[in-house]
């Protein structure tokens, strides 16, 4: 996930660690760009509202780069979209999910519709 809020990681990381995932986690846009070239997650968690390089710049390089094109990504945000903001999103992420309007629990069931963990 990327995410700059260590409470938001943590808690994510509670809800979906005891369903079977590993979760990895970066605080910046830039840092975040290199965890997921690195590891090749399954899926991405990120947070729209970080300095220096946001989520939609970090989208549109996830976007544009071949190798991590097909990674599916939930948006969690508090930021309130504009029409322009929802444009850039569109058809680029597989879920927009408002950290105000959500509910945990149903967070790992989310989760589970775009990505199922490998069992070892």
């Amino acid at each position: 996930m990327v995410e700059d809020d260590p409470r938001a990681v943590e808690l994510i990381g509670a809800v979906l660690r005891p369903e079977g995932y590993r979760v990895v986690s970066a605080s910046d846009g830039e840092e975040g760009l290199a965890l997921i070239r690195r590891e090749r997650p399954g899926l991405v968690i990120l947070d729209l509202l970080m300095p220096e390089t946001d989520g939609f710049t970090v989208l549109e390089r996830l976007r544009a780069d071949p190798a991590t094109t097909d990674i599916p990504v939930i948006v969690f945000t508090a930021k309130t979209l504009t029409k322009e903001e929802a444009a850039r999103l569109q058809g680029r992420v597989s879920h927009l999910a408002q950290k105000g309007e959500f509910s945990w629990p149903g967070f790992a069931h989310l989760v589970r519709t775009y990505y199922q963990p490998r069992v070892a």
